[in-house]
Formats: structure tokens, C-alpha cells, sequence
């Protein structure tokens, strides 16, 4: 089945490898010494750490955006006891500029909690993760989102 985000009225990201990869298998956004820097599409940490963001992702966001869908977040790589603004992810997304491209929901949990309790569709919603996780507790407890893998696929565009 080919999948065209086009299709749906609410696309719903993961953060970690999904958008953006860490510069280790299990390096994520929160794992980021600040202060940080950006350059091009890096973030990087005065350990020389980085993040990512991946190619084609910021054309596929204006291009939904611009289509009026309705996009968001959905991310398990938040801090405890950290305010929303302080949150890894939320300068991360705020530093490539690409914070103000998400229009409905932008939701930071911590590492224990299910995604499906926090996600909000409306009308036909698609989730995209990269965590086998995650993509079995939505597709067990929210059966009217689609989930799709982000490694079911190489590049962005193929979802155009």
C-alpha cells in the first residue's frame, strides 16, 4: 500500500529518529548538552554531540502545512521537573525553526508514558514513529490512526 500523507487531515510526528537522527543509535535530543549550536541542519553540544534533521522534512512539512493539514507532535523525550520552553525537543524544533510549521497538537511526555492516552485525532490521522513501541500501544489502543514505521521508508518524498 502507498501511503500519501496528502491523504490524511492530521499527521501526527515522532521527534527522535523520525525527523531528526542523533548522532549515535541511541542519542536523542534530550541527551544534548546546553548551551547548543546550529549549524545547517545540525544541532551540536560543546561535547561535539548532535542531532540531525533529516533530509526532506522541512519541505514535507511546508508542503502539509501550506495544504492545510493539521500537523503536530508527539514525543517521549521530554525532562521531568523541566518547564515546556526548557524542554530538549521544544529548543531543538524552535532552533531549526520549524516549531511555529506545527499548527495543532505539540505534546512532550516523559519516557513511561503511552502515546496513545495523549494523541489527538481529527479525521483521518496518520502517526509517524520509528519505536516498534509506540507504533503496537497506537495501533493496539487507537485503531482509527494509522501508524506508519518511519523505517518502512527512505526518503520523505516518497510520501508526496
Amino acid at each position: 500500500m502507498q501511503i500519501k500523507l496528502i491523504e490524511f487531515e492530521t499527521i501526527i510526528f515522532d521527534l527522535d529518529f523520525t525527523i531528526w537522527d542523533g548522532c549515535d543509535k541511541d542519542f536523542w535530543a534530550k541527551k544534548l548538552q546546553f548551551p547548543v549550536r546550529r549549524e545547517n541542519n545540525l544541532i551540536i553540544d560543546n561535547d561535539g554531540k548532535h542531532i540531525k534533521l533529516q533530509d526532506g522534512i522541512v519541505e514535507i512539512l511546508s508542503f502539509l502545512k501550506a495544504n492545510n493539514k493539521k500537523l503536530g507532535f508527539l514525543t517521549r523525550g521530554g525532562l521531568l521537573e523541566t518547564e515546556y520552553s526548557d524542554q530538549p525537543s521544544i529548543k531543538c524544533l524552535n532552533l531549526f525553526g520549524i516549531f511555529n510549521m506545527f499548527n495543532h497538537q505539540k505534546t512532550v511526555l516523559y519516557r513511561t508514558d503511552l502515546k496513545s492516552k495523549y494523541i489527538k485525532p481529527i479525521g483521518k490521522t496518520i502517526f509517524i514513529d520509528d519505536n516498534e513501541i509506540d507504533l503496537t500501544d497506537m495501533k493496539e489502543n487507537q485503531p482509527n490512526v494509522f501508524s506508519l514505521d518511519r523505517n518502512s521508508f527512505n526518503e520523505w518524498q516518497d510520501l508526496l
